[in-house]
């Protein structure tokens, strides 16, 4: 493919079902930017027709130029293939910025082919940490920041935890949330859809259940199911295969079919299961794009984690973490079934939007400005280039309040209430 004359390219790499969703506005903005060229690369980390293919038909997205068909393996298997399929892809298509987002091995892979190449890598949705290093997620989020050169934050929180990890304050962009784009977009569309009454018949509650350290191991299913069994109304479940695949293996079939007030159905389309969401009045989760929709929906969420990267979630009251405790996903979701007897259900959403247009933006003025890439650091006369964040004080009794503000053009500001530029240390609460 050859690049039109004063036009950027831009490679987005993207495999899986939730990226193609997150990154809907990204696409569209550099679709329709006079500057810009998009490839569009899906590397089949998560490949299904009707998951996949159907989406882009639904919301008018054009069709990937490459479809790498990288399937699912072991993490060190898959990211493996993924890098040796990135790298010949990139380097035909010699792009000026990668996109990569979130947390995937798709995102982790791109990120690391990229920046081996030369060529400067923006991280959409940037800075998101649960501080749970035991997640796959948690290590390919930390592994993308660190070698991105510019960095997408969805939230305030966000751009906050790349200052404090030392990255530069031109470097960091609150972007807003490109869900909030997406949810926005398709309000109308879900609007005039109805739902299959054969498949999805009366329910209260939408359950999707499917990150290893739930459906991995046979005593927290077993205990996730019986949880479920004992919540006081009807439990619809758009099954993941790897949950069902987990439940067969472990013989809880037998269980699930007993548990009356639980239907499992298979998982639907994108804006089918937003509509479905829409309607329930709680959603039991360990998706971190379910939590950040279902509370921009205005339906209470549920996380059977004992951490998220959406903290803001729970800091609206739209989102409650289950923890380790199955019996507190029982307990929390008959709280919230009792209150919706009373109380309207309304949205909670923490994030700005305009995501989409705002990160095109950006990119094509950094490189139109030669400044896409990270600056080679001066180190003569024995300078080096030590990350210094206004903060707390070295004497650690002592804290500094620090805020941050942001520019027209999104850039981190930090406004702090002493002169001092101290590195931050990050002290543990005492008990």
């Amino acid at each position: 493919m050859i690049m039109k004359k004063n036009k950027m390219k831009i490679s987005f790499v993207l495999g899986t079902r939730p990226e193609i969703i997150k990154l809907y506005s990204v696409m569209k903005a550099a679709e329709v930017h006079k500057m810009v060229t998009p490839i569009f690369i899906h590397t089949g980390q998560h490949y299904d027709f009707e998951m996949s293919q159907v989406f882009l038909e639904e919301l008018k997205l054009p069709e990937f130029h490459y479809f790498l068909d990288v399937k699912s393996g072991s993490h060190a298997s898959q990211t493996a293939l993924l890098l040796v399929e990135l790298e010949k892809t990139l380097m035909k298509e010699q792009p000026d910025v990668v996109i990569v987002l979130g947390d995937t091995n798709t995102t982790m892979a791109g990120a690391l082919a990229a920046s081996k190449l030369g060529i400067p890598v923006a991280h959409v949705e940037a800075g998101c940490r649960s501080f749970d290093m035991a997640m796959p997620e948690e290590i390919n989020r930390l592994t993308a920041d660190a070698i991105s050169s510019i960095l997408f934050a969805p939230s305030e929180v966000a751009a906050l935890n790349l200052l404090y990890e030392g990255h530069s304050q031109d470097r960091v962009f609150f972007s807003g949330n490109t869900v909030v784009d997406i949810v926005e977009e398709t309000s109308e569309l879900r609007k005039s859809m109805k739902l299959d009454s054969t498949i999805i018949e009366e329910y209260d509650v939408v359950v999707t259940i499917h990150r290893q350290e739930n459906v991995d191991h046979e005593k927290r299913l077993r205990e996730l199911i019986v949880a479920l069994s004992e919540i006081g109304g009807k439990v619809i479940f758009p099954i993941h295969p790897r949950t069902r695949k987990r439940i067969e293996e472990f013989g809880l079939m037998d269980l699930v079919e007993s548990t009356t007030n639980l239907k499992l159905i298979k998982p639907l389309n994108f804006l089918s299961f937003m509509k479905l969401m829409e309607e329930s009045k709680v959603v039991i989760t360990d998706s971190g794009g379910v939590q950040e929709e279902a509370v921009m929906l205005g339906t209470p969420c549920i996380t059977a984690r004992d951490t998220t990267e959406w903290p803001e979630t729970v800091w609206v009251g739209g989102n409650r973490l289950a923890g380790s405790n199955a019996m507190n996903v029982t307990k929390f979701c008959n709280e919230v079934l009792l209150r919706s007897k009373t109380t309207t259900k309304k949205s909670m959403n923490p994030f700005k939007g305009n995501a989409g247009t705002s990160i095109i933006n950006t990119l094509v003025e950094l490189w139109q400005t030669g400044n896409l890439g990270l600056p080679r650091p001066d180190m003569s006369d024995g300078k080096y280039p030590l990350p210094t964040l206004q903060g707390k004080s070295h004497q650690l009794e002592k804290v500094y309040q620090t805020s941050l503000e942001f520019d027209k053009n999104g850039n981190a500001i930090i406004n702090r209430d002493d002169s001092v530029n101290n590195k931050v240390v990050r002290i543990p609460k005492r008990k």
